[in-house]
């Protein structure tokens, strides 16, 4: 499914998201959410909230707020746009999962548990922090 289809799938409520497929979820994520707004505070734009978008995929606020989080450490490090400069409609070159891992040991995804450390950016990984 491409990525115009997966935000319409989720604009209608009917995304099935494939949960492995960790960029492309990702960059998904970072189009769509807007964090929790504190208290007194509104979302901006056409955003939804990451609990909202848990609903409509099937999954946990946790794990999405984990992608969005990946998603910005990777941004850090200059490998894709900051989530507030994606458009929707607007190409985004992913990085090659072969290269640059999403998930595992060397991958900026960590885990949706609040007890995981945070993704390490290039710096960290190259420091040996993990």
């Amino acid at each position: 499914m491409d990525v115009g289809s997966r935000q319409a799938a989720l604009e209608s409520g009917s995304l099935e998201v494939d949960l492995r497929d960790g960029w492309r979820m990702a960059l998904l994520v970072a189009r769509n959410v807007e964090p929790e707004p504190g208290p007194g505070q509104r979302g901006a734009g056409r955003r939804i909230s990451a609990r909202e978008f848990a609903r409509r995929a099937g999954t946990s606020h946790k794990r999405v707020m984990a992608y969005l989080r990946a998603w910005e450490c990777a941004a850090e490090d200059g490998l894709v746009p900051h989530a507030g400069q994606l458009a929707t409609g607007v190409d985004v070159r992913l990085p090659d999962g072969s290269q640059i891992p999403f998930f595992g040991p060397d991958g900026y995804y960590r885990c949706y548990d609040s007890s995981c450390p945070t993704p390490l950016s290039a710096h960290g990984r190259q420091s040996g922090a993990l």
